[in-house]
């Protein structure tokens, strides 16, 4: 059996390393590649929509009414709730949980 391998390491909520191992059962230092990815926030599933404008939205919208833009990439796998953190969602009792936008 393969060992226990963490192949996704997060830095700083920064930085996303990815160690590419195509077989971990015969994994070795000369066989793997790390790529690595730099954002200006990584978010964890657990954060709710308020946390996610509070941190990456709100701190740019004096900016962006002074003539800068941005990009928001909302990112997962089908069924994740991508499109629940942009647009928002119907919640039980009517009640509305808004999106980023």
């Amino acid at each position: 059996p393969a060992p226990d391998y963490d192949a996704i390491k997060i830095f700083n909520n920064t930085q996303i390393v990815i160690d590419d191992v195509k077989n971990l059962e015969t994994h070795s230092p000369n066989t793997k590649k790390k790529r690595s990815y730099h954002f200006d926030n990584i978010l964890d599933r657990g954060s709710t929509n308020q946390t996610i404008y509070n941190t990456l939205i709100k701190p740019k919208l004096v900016p962006l009414f002074e003539g800068n833009s941005f990009t928001v990439i909302s990112y997962g796998i089908s069924g994740s709730g991508k499109t629940h953190t942009i647009f928002g969602s119907p919640t039980l009792g009517c009640d509305y949980e808004q999106g980023l936008l």
